[in-house]
């Protein structure tokens, strides 16, 4: 019975703190929608596998209408309908019932609910994507030296464009996620085979390194303990620069080893951590200052995810093929 109990544990702690939150918060909309018509069950245990596909499909178009939810609007769009239909099927699945969105016969998604979802998507309003952002806003940022926060920020952003990084492995972003916020000791760098060793003593020739490499602990598609290289081949900033401008400001605090993450920085007497806002708001900021003429965009057109929109573009000037850009 033990390892029976351990086994939901277990199970449950293969979700992150944040999914496990969403799928019970969609799951308490699903019971508001069975309560609004009169149904207690909240598994449909008594019905029908085609009377639980109407159900599903009538709760679909009460998300999409945004009844018993929580935000204000009018209407949701095809991305949050599907996806807490889904939560609804996960949930009812982890419960060991069958799911309600399946036919009867053939066990494939129902043809009703999938055309359901489909005309909400085909109704939507094309998706605004962040636009990329050239090479001159990462310069203007890395040479922004007014605090030691904009200093912080402007090495960061280069970084995370050298390595397509998502913002959760470089700064501290809500909720919880299965990515590891990258520490120092996850960088190693090499003067040709020879690794140096991240001391104090040796800040300084840590930029003259020939190649970075870091370790990505845990990513989003859970692989784990992947390592990414890069050479030195740029002039100016580039990934050995970046990463190496990183460690040397963050050993050189009180209080800091190479256990520290890469989103320290000092603040009078405390060593608090850089957050995905600030990051976004010194973004926005630098290209309100190079302006709409020189850019060919707005402010309002960018954001966090814009580094690895410029990550995949550098890579397609470069004449990297797509699919290696996919992969990567």
């Amino acid at each position: 019975m033990a390892v029976l109990a351990q086994s939901f544990i277990d199970s449950h702690n293969g979700n992150t703190t944040a999914t496990n939150t969403k799928q019970s918060g969609c799951f308490d909309r699903w019971k508001r929608f069975l309560e609004g018509i009169g149904i207690a069950d909240e598994f449909l245990s008594d019905f029908r596998q085609t009377t639980r596909i109407r159900l599903i499909s009538a709760f679909a178009t009460s998300v999409r209408r945004n009844e018993y939810g929580t935000r204000d609007k009018l209407e949701l769009r095809h991305g949050t309908v599907s996806s807490t239909v889904s939560n609804i099927c996960t949930t009812f699945r982890t419960n060991f019932r069958d799911d309600p969105s399946l036919e009867p016969v053939s066990g494939i998604k129902s043809i009703f609910l999938s055309r359901l979802l489909r005309g909400y998507k085909l109704q939507d309003s094309p998706t605004k994507h962040q636009k990329c952002l050239p090479i001159s806003v990462f310069k203007m940022m890395w040479s922004n030296k007014q605090t030691e926060t904009s200093l912080a920020i402007g090495q960061l952003v280069c970084l995370a464009v050298f390595f397509g990084m998502r913002s959760c492995e470089y700064s501290a972003v809500q909720g919880d996620r299965k990515t590891k916020i990258l520490r120092l000791c996850d960088f190693v760098f090499r003067y040709k085979k020879r690794i140096i060793a991240l001391t104090l003593s040796n800040l300084s020739k840590l930029e003259h390194a020939t190649s970075v490499s870091i370790t990505f602990r845990r990513q989003e598609n859970d692989a784990q303990e992947d390592i990414i290289t890069l050479p030195a081949t740029f002039k100016s900033i580039g990934p050995v620069k970046s990463t190496a401008a990183i460690v040397r400001r963050i050993l050189r605090y009180l209080g800091t080893t190479v256990e520290s993450p890469v989103n320290v920085v000092r603040m009078g007497k405390v060593n608090p951590n850089i957050t995905s806002k600030q990051i976004f708001i010194l973004l926005k900021a630098s290209v309100d200052v190079i302006e709409e003429d020189h850019l060919g965009f707005k402010s309002e057109d960018i954001g966090t995810h814009s580094i690895r929109s410029s990550f995949a573009i550098l890579l397609y000037l470069s004449k990297v093929p797509i699919y290696t850009i996919m992969l990567l």
